[in-house]
């Protein structure tokens, strides 16, 4: 009889690529992708993370969004949760504050969308760093500043308040997210 090798297996997968990458390989990496960043920032592009709310686009700077996760479990605050500021979310060992932007938008919850299906997109900013459940991330994607047009009434007059132009990507018109703005208005959901 043959012993079975497949545990053994895995735990050479395992240790494989549980182990620390080696310090210049992440080296190199954040060398290049800087050099994307700049060369980007000399061309005057600009990269976002594309998100949906209902039937709204949102886009939002690359450079704040630290990650994208499955919905959590939200764990509300006595005292403290509301319509916009929802709770805390644990993600990866890591407590973030969490907050719904179709409260903060003022836009209607969307009709039909499961939890499976919704996201939380995580943001930081300044030193802040929020968990935002929306719809879906559709994608990250780099535009030239010809793509980026003034801001239009096209969404909900109060998510107009927190966004500072619209860009046209594959999807249709997506409002561009002003981190500035964002983070303005979810420090005020705190008080």
């Amino acid at each position: 009889m043959v012993p079975d090798p497949r545990p053994r297996d895995a735990d050479a997968a395992s240790r494989l690529l549980g182990r620390e990458p080696p310090e210049a390989y992440l080296a190199a990496w954040q060398r290049a992708l800087k050099a994307r960043l700049d060369e980007d920032q000399r061309d005057g592009r600009f990269s976002v993370g594309l998100f949906r709310l209902g039937d709204e686009l949102f886009a939002v700077p690359t450079e704040t969004v630290v990650e994208v996760h499955p919905l959590a479990p939200v764990r509300s605050v006595p005292g403290r949760t509301g319509e916009v500021f929802r709770g805390l979310v644990s993600l990866r060992g890591e407590i973030h504050l969490c907050a719904s932007l179709h409260a903060l938008f003022r836009l209607d919850e969307a009709q039909g969308v499961s939890a499976e299906e919704q996201r939380l997109l995580v943001v930081q900013n300044d030193g802040q760093s929020w968990a935002l459940i929306v719809d879906e991330v559709l994608d990250f994607e780099r535009f030239d500043p010809s793509d980026l047009q003034d801001a239009q009434v096209t969404v909900t007059k109060s998510a107009v308040h927190f966004t500072n132009g619209v860009v046209r990507t594959p999807a249709g018109p997506a409002a561009r997210v002003d981190p500035g703005r964002l983070f303005e208005g979810l420090g005020r959901s705190l008080q």
